[in-house]
């Protein structure tokens, strides 16, 4: 069996293993099509190439771009692994005229790549932008770019919606949409663990030998990850910084070697953590407090906890995940007809 093959068959399994809650969009569409597809090159040429990822900061969607980058590699789709970052100020000129040159050369800089955009809601602004957007909805579609890399439009649920709103070609150039939602408290500990392990500092509270503590510090991190501007894994790596410091500082005090963090002093860097944040939040000013929109607690889904959650440190790419049922209808294809007005930005040259 040709071995792109294989390696497209099992493209499903290594998205799916990427994130937290598989959809039934990018990460369906893969293995369905293999199911149907007697060649390599038909199934690879269905295979979308436009993504939405959308959800809150530190729940990895750069990481999980920069896998895809490297599946899609792997199976033949693109000629690098790399990816190429970039943010909405990339595509957006200065003056009348530029926005559209500077797009087309980042689109060229990334044939055979990942366009990365971050914080892509950020096109909804300014004088220039929505000159940005139009020009992606063009050059998505002529040949020189059309399946010829991979890219992804990245923010917040809401601020995405809001761009799609601005021409009514980018919808259907970005069909597939992925959600990222806030790590469980569940995972927040995992992370840490990770961290401190890291660092070689041992910590009874993280592990079952210390239950009420650890039960203590799901608690906070609940109410951290309830909280408006909470990074996720960005705020979890912050916070075993605090914790390594006080370590750090306890050993220097006591002369021994080894690093360990008492529960009561995990649980204390947690509580200032919360304190501090709920104080930013209620300096606020009057006007922006209403803008700001709490997230959602985090859901427990104990089945993707090890095995299918993209950010979890101590998962490997290599490791087996679990293989949810196909579904013969996962993706739809939608196809040309004659007499259907082109987008905006979009040629009438063929």
């Amino acid at each position: 069996m040709d071995e792109r093959w294989v390696k497209l068959t099992r493209f499903r399994c290594a998205l799916t293993f990427f994130v937290q809650r598989p959809t039934k969009g990018g990460i369906q569409a893969p293995a369905s099509y293999t199911r149907y597809t007697n060649t390599v090159q038909r199934a690879s040429y269905l295979i979308p190439t436009n993504f939405l990822f959308k959800g809150p900061p530190g729940t990895g969607k750069t990481t999980t771009a920069r896998k895809m980058g490297s599946v899609y590699y792997d199976i033949g789709l693109l000629a690098s692994r790399e990816v190429v970052e970039c943010s909405a100020s990339d595509l957006v000129g200065e003056y009348t005229g530029q926005t559209g040159p500077k797009t087309t050369k980042l689109l060229r800089k990334a044939l055979g790549k990942v366009l990365f955009i971050d914080e892509a809601y950020r096109l909804c602004d300014g004088p220039f932008a929505k000159e940005a957007v139009d020009e992606l909805v063009g050059i998505l579609t002529q040949e020189e770019f059309a399946g010829r890399l991979v890219v992804i439009l990245a923010g917040y649920d809401n601020e995405i919606n809001r761009l799609l709103s601005m021409n009514p070609g980018l919808p259907s150039r970005f069909p597939e949409e992925i959600r990222f939602d806030n790590f469980t408290p569940v995972t927040c500990l995992h992370i840490l663990d990770k961290k401190l392990s890291k660092e070689d500092v041992s910590c009874p509270s993280i592990s079952s030998t210390d239950k009420e503590c650890r039960q203590e510090l799901l608690h906070l991190f609940g109410s951290l990850s309830s909280l408006p501007f909470w990074g996720n894994a960005r705020d979890v790596e912050e916070l075993s910084r605090r914790m390594l410091r006080t370590a750090y500082k306890r050993a220097a005090e006591s002369a021994v070697v080894e690093l360990s963090l008492s529960p009561q002093d995990a649980i204390v860097c947690a509580k200032i953590m919360l304190n501090e944040r709920r104080a930013r939040l209620t300096s606020l000013p009057a006007e922006e407090k209403t803008s700001v929109q709490p997230q959602a607690l985090p859901q427990f889904y104990p089945s993707f906890e090890h095995s299918t959650s993209m950010a979890q440190p101590s998962a490997s790419i290599d490791a087996e995940p679990a293989k949810p049922e196909l579904e013969e209808d996962g993706c739809k294809i939608g196809l040309g007809e004659e007499g259907v007005q082109r987008d905006l930005g979009v040629s009438d040259a063929v």
